[in-house]
């Protein structure tokens, strides 16, 4: 490929330009490659012919969105104001909140698990029972005891001496 001496554009055929600009299309061509097609899309060879018009296109648009102030990369990074801070600190915080919180559960469950069973104890005449049959035998007395219908009087005899009293 030899290079033209006065445009810097290697010289090659129509259908080898258009070989290039396909390529281009596919992404398949190298910097220089790209260079060289830029080149001759300004070129008076290529706005003469109405098959190089959307490369030309296409190469317009693309030099004019990398100069494009809006598309520039700042030079400088700048600094967040405070205000524009709180909503991440606060996902932040609910973020440590919610971990903090499910250890914590975790926990809990675990110490809940390890445990031991839950004891039964009476105190009766000042000793404490700790055997969960006698608790129960205890319980069972008190509760006869408290529940004992021999020496209550029935409703009947109740209302005869209501009723006789009148």
């Amino acid at each position: 490929m030899r290079l033209h001496r006065t445009s810097s554009l290697p010289i090659r055929s129509r259908q080898e330009w258009l070989a290039l600009a396909e390529r281009y299309f596919d992404a398949e061509t190298s910097l220089e490659e790209e260079a060289q097609l830029r080149r001759f899309a300004v070129s008076p060879a290529a706005a003469a012919d109405p098959a190089f018009d959307e490369l030309r296109a296409v190469m317009a648009y693309s030099s004019h969105a990398s100069l494009s102030p809006l598309r520039a990369a700042p030079m400088h990074r700048q600094q967040a104001s405070p205000r524009a801070l709180w909503p991440t600190i606060g996902r932040i915080a609910v973020a440590a909140m919610l971990v903090i919180g499910a250890g914590f559960g975790i926990w809990c469950y675990q110490q809940r698990a390890l445990a031991p069973a839950e004891t039964l104890q009476a105190y009766v005449y000042g000793e404490t029972l700790t055997s969960p049959d006698a608790v129960m035998m205890q319980m069972r007395a008190v509760m006869r005891d408290v529940c004992d219908e021999s020496d209550a009087p029935s409703v009947e005899t109740q209302l005869r001496s209501v009723l006789n009293n009148l």
